[in-house]
């Protein structure tokens, strides 16, 4: 389940947020200004780093818009281990990850079809989802009616 892609989005803990952001100045990424991630810490939900490596994204909550906020913890408990490329990794499980693309691609009103391709990439990939479950998440959230809608344009 893999698109080309231009940047990488990591999801943390806010508590996190100092060690990561610290391990991706280690690998020559820098922050955006001061000031910027000022703001950013307090009203949007992530930091951006950029380097000749590329563009990482650090995410210490899923999504703030519309006045809400979705956390970053209750994903992040919920998450599953795998390794990618040799390594160990954390990922969203099926149905959070779902809901979380549609909500995104929702709030981003739908402006690009790549993000109405992964939801459907991410519901190919996983015939055992538990739909009962992608319900109560999206519920589980502010914003349920943004997921319905990019689900039902899918």
């Amino acid at each position: 389940m893999q698109r080309a892609t231009t940047d990488v989005d990591l999801l943390v803990a806010d508590a996190e947020v100092g060690v990561a952001s610290g391990a991706l100045v280690g690998l020559g990424l820098r922050p955006l200004g001061e000031a910027a991630a000022a703001h950013a810490r307090e009203h949007e939900h992530h930091l951006t780093f950029t380097g000749a490596a590329g563009m990482v994204e650090l995410h210490f909550r899923a999504l703030v818009g519309y006045g809400q906020t979705l956390e970053a913890e209750a994903l992040l408990a919920r998450a599953e281990e795998g390794v990618l490329e040799g390594r160990r990794v954390r990922y969203l499980c099926a149905e959070d990850e779902l809901v979380y693309l549609a909500i995104h691609a929702s709030n981003h009103l739908l402006q690009r079809l790549a993000w109405l391709f992964d939801l459907k990439l991410r519901v190919l990939a996983s015939p055992g989802l538990d739909w009962k479950r992608v319900v109560e998440v999206a519920r589980g959230t502010a914003f349920p009616h943004l997921a319905w809608y990019a689900l039902e344009a899918a």
